[in-house]
């Protein structure tokens, strides 16, 4: 099986997890950003920067979909939208999982 030289310019990422709820149950969440690939070498200085997760992800990201206001109505991607979502404590570091496995590639699963 052969690889092209050539990928998407942009990727799909699925962000999934759970929140504490006010009960102190866990809430699970589940929504897509929609977002610039990162290559390698944007990966060695984003590393090496002390750059936060967050603003990290912010230029890159072009759309969102499956996240709602607390009327379950679609909540526009904008970056205040944006930056009002990561206030959650962890959900950056979820999604930065989440974006590097979706411009990454991947190993060979078992069956």
């Amino acid at each position: 099986m052969s690889i092209k030289l050539t990928v998407s310019p942009t990727v799909t990422v699925r962000v999934k997890g759970t929140v504490p709820a006010s009960n102190g149950t866990a809430q699970p969440f589940d929504f897509t950003l929609i977002c610039d690939r990162v290559d390698a070498d944007e990966l060695r200085e984003i590393n090496e920067s002390d750059a936060r997760l967050a603003d990290v992800l912010l230029p890159r990201t072009k759309g969102w979909e499956h996240v709602l206001d607390e009327h379950d109505a679609p909540v526009p991607f904008s970056p205040e939208a944006f930056k009002q979502l990561f206030r959650i404590v962890g959900l950056a570091g979820v999604a930065w999982v989440a974006y590097l496995q979706a411009c990454g590639a991947k190993g060979r699963e078992k069956n």
